[in-house]
């Protein structure tokens, strides 16, 4: 089974993520690369939650949104 590797930073950076969001789901993708065995996590791209019928336990991502803050990171 692959490992996915990641810094205690960018798990803080979740965590965060998830506190300011909460009660409403928060949406991010991870960054990094994978290999054959595994990868390693090298940014997190947080995403706003674009769902309003149900924001707290649907999420939706807006693909402009998305393709802004990639842009923005690079690994």
């Amino acid at each position: 089974m692959p490992i996915v590797h990641l810094s205690r930073a960018l798990l803080d950076e979740i965590r965060t993520h998830g506190k300011e969001t909460y009660p409403h789901e928060c949406c991010g993708v991870p960054l990094g690369q994978l290999a054959p065995y595994g990868g390693r996590i090298r940014a997190m791209v947080r995403a706003a939650n674009t769902r309003t019928d149900s924001p707290g336990n649907r999420y939706q991502i807006a693909p402009a949104d998305l393709l802004t803050r990639f842009a923005a990171k690079r690994c």
